[in-house]
């Protein structure tokens, strides 16, 4: 990038006429893009290693990549520990190319040194190693330390045809997959250029799945120049990689390291029936399997080839949702109410207590006929909606109503002065936490609000504690006399709505909710992550889930996975992004492994599209699939799905039953979760 390297008038620390570095780096940084520079050792000695590395690193670089060493055995070691201690000294990452001197172990004391280009590189193919080679070196060369042998060439027919590539490339394109897992590399260089990558995606999505860096990693079988087979965790998942010599085999791989009760969706990518090292490298097959740790599985491996395996243990909803069959039972729904989504939990009887919203449909109930014109037939969420109380003797139904549990105070001073919506239901510490939100208007002070937008800029959350289920039950209970969180007018505007609560492992309580984009209501919808020591709080604002539009959504149910040590919501997609799922209205799952930070839609992100399947195995589209809740084991492991549907919209009929139009009716839908999935 700086000229020539090997000229000595080639200026590492300065721009030339072909690149202005210090645009480059300026903008790498307004994208969040990390970038290594290379620095030739001729450059290196010519203009100072320190003074070079200084003005890399403030001009914002993460890294180097050192090249073409010279000088004697002796004088290549040490002058490699200089250059690592003082990219340490300046924080950056160093890789070593182009004869470097070999692993010895000298990562450990300096993490920063992440790979060597020893063992034998196919970068640029200018002497190509055949299948042999790394069925030895992994068992001799990486014993010190990583390899970058700039595995992954997929291009192995065509590739030295061009410019510098010197030489045809043997093995086959599955092979070089299971590379990258079996040659421990530190950092994977990618050897071939983007384009034969895209050509080749549904290979390149295992690659994509990669981490920077594995977590750990178990041989699983092998013998020296004949074949391996190595295991490397990254977080919940795993990949298993297996190569050969040039003679083809079949082997077994046992997968008793994985933990017990636990079944993982299984991604193999494996040679063809007739790959071939020299003259079929191309031909690949991909296949998915259910794989747990009774599994012993057999894998053919083409002459030269090998098999890569992703083991996603990622929590996976959508086809064990999208699979249930759903009956009558499954169902709860009120002819002249409008039922609206349902927080489960078990009691100490042994049975399962709902507690849901609901209001009248028409105009019942309404009192003031000119200001109610707003809040007739299902928009009367907002002024009439109840927490009623139903039970069942099992998790997903029927569930039978019994009462209603919370209404609007009725008092034009409290916060809850209207409604009683959108329950969830916790038990922390055997104290039982009903959260709820609800409105009045009377405390909403902007101006040149219609009377909706009045309601719904009063919105705010608050919480019913009881001593125990049965108490709530029975009415003893104490509503909050104020909002546990309101908006901070910085951050979030107009409302704090859609409560969910979980605690970290911390102790600490967590809360997630939605807000506005904007003063008025008018923006998108945001979310946002709340924290209290307390489960009845108050809560203080610590940071975003997702402020951006593309991200929009609503009614996030939140918890704490204890299996795989992270973070889920379930969140209704409100956008037409395709960011979140394939389609709006629909469900989908997003995580963070401290619940606070770098939230994201998880790997598997759809939960449900809206639609289910009846017990005739017809599949049944919804209109509105929202309200996610769930009932956890202990470990925080989903057992059932709840959540508020309809099959048409509720807005078109104010009575749709008494109008002969049930389908516009709404209902809460109970959808078991099969844990073979």
């Amino acid at each position: 990038w700086y000229g020539d390297e090997f000229n000595e008038n080639s200026d590492p620390t300065s721009s030339n006429e072909a690149v202005d570095i210090e645009e480059c780096m300026r903008y790498a940084k307004e994208k969040n893009v990390g970038v290594i520079l290379y620095l030739n050792d001729v450059g290196a000695k010519k203009f100072g290693l320190e003074r070079v590395l200084e003005q890399f690193a403030e001009w914002g670089a993460k890294g180097v990549k050192y090249g073409f060493m010279r000088g004697s055995w002796e004088e290549r070691v040490r002058h490699t520990r200089n250059v690592v201690e003082l990219c340490a000294k300046y924080k950056l990452m160093v890789i070593f190319h182009d004869k470097p001197v070999p692993p010895s172990g000298d990562r450990r004391t300096y993490p920063n040194l992440l790979t060597k280009e020893f063992g034998h590189s196919q970068a640029d193919a200018k002497k190509s190693y055949f299948p042999e080679k790394p069925v030895t070196s992994s068992f001799v060369n990486m014993i010190a330390g990583p390899l970058d042998m700039c595995n992954g060439w997929f291009d192995l027919n065509g590739a030295h045809s061009r410019v510098k590539v010197f030489q045809e490339i043997p093995g086959t394109v599955a092979a070089e997959l299971a590379k990258l897992i079996v040659v421990y590399t530190g950092w994977a260089i990618l050897p071939d250029s983007p384009e034969e990558y895209l050509k080749k995606d549904d290979l390149f999505d295992c690659i994509r799945k990669m981490p920077p860096q594995f977590d750990s990693y178990k041989v699983l079988d092998g013998e020296i120049g004949e074949f391996i087979t190595v295991a490397r965790k990254a977080g919940d998942n795993w990949f298993v990689g297996a190569l050969t010599n040039r003679e083809a085999r079949t082997l077994e791989i046992d997968f008793g390291f994985l933990p017990k009760d636990r079944v993982y969706e299984a991604t193999l990518y494996q040679d063809a029936d007739d790959s071939h090292f020299l003259n079929n490298k191309e031909e690949y097959k991909i296949r998915k399997v259910n794989i747990d740790s009774d599994t012993k599985l057999k894998v053919k491996l083409a002459p030269g080839g090998g098999c890569a395996i992703y083991l996603s243990g990622e929590l996976q909803l959508d086809k064990a949702i999208g699979e249930a069959r759903i009956s009558d039972k499954n169902i709860l729904i009120h002819d002249d109410y409008f039922t609206w989504g349902g927080s489960v939990i078990k009691g100490d009887d042994g049975k399962y207590h709902m507690f849901y919203a609901r209001w009248p449909h028409g105009s019942t109930n309404r009192i003031d006929t000119i200001i109610d014109k707003s809040f007739m037939g299902f928009k009367g969420w907002l002024k009439y909606s109840e927490i009623a109380y139903a039970v069942s003797d099992n998790t997903d139904g029927p569930f039978e109503y019994v009462k209603t549990l919370i209404s609007g105070s009725g008092d034009s001073t409290r916060w809850n002065y209207y409604d009683a919506h959108n329950p969830h239901i916790k038990r922390f510490d055997g104290k039982i936490y009903l959260y709820f939100i609800a409105n009045n208007p009377l405390h909403n002070k902007k101006e040149n609000q219609n009377t909706w937008m009045k309601y719904v800029g009063s919105q705010r959350i608050g919480v019913a504690t009881a001593e125990s289920l049965e108490e709530l039950i029975k009415g003893s209970y104490q509503i909050s006399s104020k909002p546990i969180i309101v908006p901070d007018n910085k951050n979030t505007f107009h409302r704090v709505v859609n409560p969910s609560v979980t605690q970290s492992p911390d102790g600490k309580y967590l809360m997630m909710f939605k807000s506005s984009s904007q003063k008025d209501g008018h923006g998108h919808m945001t979310h946002w992550i709340a924290g209290a020591d307390n489960p009845e709080g108050p809560y203080k604002l610590i940071g975003p889930v997702f402020t951006d539009e593309e991200y929009s959504a609503e009614d996030p149910y939140f918890w704490y996975d204890k299996t795989r040590n992270k973070f889920y919501a379930i969140i209704k997609d409100f956008s037409h992004s395709g960011k979140l799922t394939p389609q709006f209205g629909s469900l989908a799952l997003i995580t963070s492994d401290d619940g606070i930070t770098n939230w994201k839609p998880a790997e598997n992100s759809l939960v449900s599209l809206r639609q289910y399947i009846n017990e005739t195995g017809d599949t049944i589209k919804l209109a509105h699939l929202e309200r996610p809740q769930l009932l956890l084991d202990n470990d925080g492991q989903p057992l059932v799905l709840y959540a508020a549907a309809s099959l048409k919209s509720p807005f078109q009929y104010k009575s749709p039953v008494k109008e002969g139009k049930p389908e516009h009716n709404t209902f809460n839908v109970q959808i078991f979760i099969d844990t073979a999935y």
